[in-house]
């Protein structure tokens, strides 16, 4: 079983993997979260990204991350109005979401979905539109759109609204 920080280094690495060239710019959603945070670390740490820009709820301090950096830039932001910020995807290389919640945190049904599919799929949509061409996304393993399970089947939905935008490379 790999830690939330594993699974964090592993995507940030995968990600290296894949940059074409130096100076590649990242944007994050879900950047202060249990995978989030290892990633906007790793990221920042790069020699390969240029700028990493995080869309947060509100103000975190990245562990291990120079807040004061100009290479960190974290705009908070209210996801119920997340197109009014497409233009942060402009410009950007790689769209990360790392976003995701518990049924446990959130106040209904309505509200899981929306945090979980909703607001990652909003904002895929407005990375592609943008010209960003490569996608990395944290969902489960078993996802299937036709799983028994919720959250399978919801993660599995997701997987599939991502593969129908069809970015240059999705993991």
């Amino acid at each position: 079983m790999l830690t939330f920080q594993q699974v964090g280094r592993l995507l940030a690495v995968f990600l290296l993997v894949l940059a074409e060239a130096a100076a590649m710019k990242a944007i994050v959603i879900g950047g202060s979260g249990a995978v989030g945070r290892f990633v906007v670390k790793e990221l920042f740490e790069s020699a390969n990204f240029s700028s990493v820009t995080v869309l947060a709820r509100r103000s975190y301090g990245y562990p291990g991350v120079d807040a004061t950096s100009p290479k960190l830039r974290e705009v908070v932001i209210d996801f119920e109005r997340l197109a009014d910020y497409s233009g942060e995807f402009e410009g950007q290389d790689v769209f990360v979401s790392a976003l995701g919640t518990t049924r446990k945190q959130s106040p209904s049904a309505e509200a899981y979905y929306r945090v979980d599919n909703g607001y990652p799929m909003l904002a895929a949509e407005l990375a592609k539109k943008a010209g960003v061409r490569q996608m990395a996304v944290v969902t489960t393993l078993g996802a299937d759109a036709k799983s028994w399970f919720e959250y399978g089947r919801r993660k599995g939905q997701l997987e599939e609204h991502l593969k129908s935008l069809k970015f240059d490379r999705l993991s």
